[in-house]
């Protein structure tokens, strides 16, 4: 097998690892049930109980996951450097030339990585707040930062809960960067 081949299922292994962990996290796990109404009130949750399980969800998901963004981005970054000047290319298959796979396994590696920025550009404000609310919860002390909304170091209940569900809004948006790459990571596999 040739060390493209190898690297591109590197990175396609970690874009399954990414992808499919959230499917499942948002399917079968704790996110269907904080975000449903009616699962909250047959669990009998509250708002705090909820935040404390979305907590209990992102710190352990967070760091896997960005450890899976970055063995994929690189991986599939590296594989478009090994790719053969020739590849057998079979005639059912979408890519026609070389140059193209490459490109393929570039986008992959682009689309792995996507999801850091996106996240602290949109996402960030609601997992401080809500990690803030965590922390208020608890009785650890929070210390404003300087020029800093006072409403997004002691947030109330219902805010808790728009930031849960702005949270997963953003989070389900994130779906985009993990399915491409994983198609595209398939695609040039296949190749």
């Amino acid at each position: 097998m040739s060390t493209y081949k190898i690297l591109t299922g590197v990175g396609l292994t970690a874009s399954s690892f990414a992808l499919y962990s959230n499917v499942g996290a948002s399917v079968f796990g704790v996110m269907p049930l904080i975000l449903s109404p009616q699962s909250k009130k047959q669990a009998k949750l509250d708002t705090e109980q909820s935040v404390y399980l979305w907590d209990f969800f992102f710190s352990r998901a967070a760091g896997p996951l960005v450890g899976a963004f970055a063995i994929s981005a690189s991986s599939y970054l590296a594989a478009s450097f090994y790719v053969p000047s020739f590849v057998l290319l079979d005639k059912n298959s979408p890519i026609t030339n070389v140059k193209q796979l490459k490109w393929i396994l570039r986008a992959a590696a682009g689309l792995s990585i996507a999801p850091l920025p996106f996240t602290i550009a949109f996402i960030f404000p609601s997992i401080k707040s809500l990690q803030t609310y965590v922390k208020n919860k608890r009785g650890e002390a929070t210390i404003e930062p300087k020029g800093s909304d006072s409403a997004t170091v002691h947030i109330d209940d219902n805010t808790a809960e728009k930031k849960i569900e702005e949270w997963n809004f953003f989070h389900l948006f994130r779906y985009g960067f993990f399915t491409t790459s994983w198609l595209l990571g398939m695609v040039a596999f296949s190749t």
